[in-house]
């Protein structure tokens, strides 16, 4: 399963894939950053004066989708978790078609329905389409046809523990990569011998 997290800038969809792997088998899942924007679960460091000192900005080439795109299919993972840049473009569009499901998050709902078109009319699935917000509370709006619902706190830095809404993403993720089989083909194996 190869999931897209998209959604206009300044969005949290980093934070949120640096709490979502918190939560994930360590062994499922591979990252992808297919954005030059320098950011990585490190860029989620509580001490943010750190991170921006860190943190390089690069630009999009056609050689870095390329890769990206290589990256994503070649993973072995049964998970790949892929981090997009916040502008419906060619580069992301590129981006997405080597993926087959996505999950949007957006402070603005209106780019937040644009994602979700732009997603769906790429052939994805949708897993996920959520308001992101700094305050706030969490909220599970629907469940039909894809989780809809509000995740709050997404600032750099934060760690969301019990988030209903991050547990139900991996929980979906989790069963739909199948994960849990090669777990079971191992272990029949092992009963095998």
């Amino acid at each position: 399963m190869k999931v897209v997290f998209c959604g206009p800038p300044h969005s949290g969809k980093s934070v949120f894939i640096a709490n979502l792997i918190d939560k994930l088998p360590t062994d499922a899942y591979t990252i992808i950053r297919a954005c030059p924007d320098g950011e990585g679960n490190w860029s989620n460091n509580k001490n943010q004066n750190e991170t921006s000192i860190v943190r390089k900005k690069g630009k999009f080439t056609k050689s870095f989708i390329e890769d990206a795109c290589k990256a994503i299919d070649n993973q072995t993972n049964k998970i790949v978790l892929v981090d997009v840049g916040g502008i419906m473009s060619k580069e992301n569009e590129e981006v997405f078609k080597h993926c087959d499901s996505f999950v949007v998050l957006s402070s603005d709902e209106k780019k937040k329905e644009e994602w979700l078109k732009f997603g769906q009319e790429l052939g994805l699935e949708c897993l996920g389409s959520l308001d992101s917000s700094l305050e706030g509370q969490e909220e599970i709006y629907s469940m039909q046809p894809y989780l809809q619902g509000r995740i709050a706190g997404m600032e750099r830095g934060k760690v969301l523990k019990d988030s209903q809404v991050i547990n139900t993403i991996v929980s979906d993720i989790v069963k739909k990569s199948r994960y849990g089989e090669k777990s079971e083909k191992k272990t029949r194996t092992l009963l095998e011998l």
